[in-house]
C-alpha cells in the first residue's frame, strides 16, 4: 500500500528509529 511508503518517509524525517538512522549514516 502507498501508505506504507509514506510512513517510511515520515520516519526518515523524524529519525527516531535507529533503522532509518543506520541507513542514512
Amino acid at each position: 500500500h502507498e501508505t506504507a511508503a509514506r510512513e517510511r518517509r515520515s520516519r526518515r524525517r523524524q529519525g527516531g528509529h535507529g533503522q532509518d538512522q543506520g541507513l542514512e549514516s
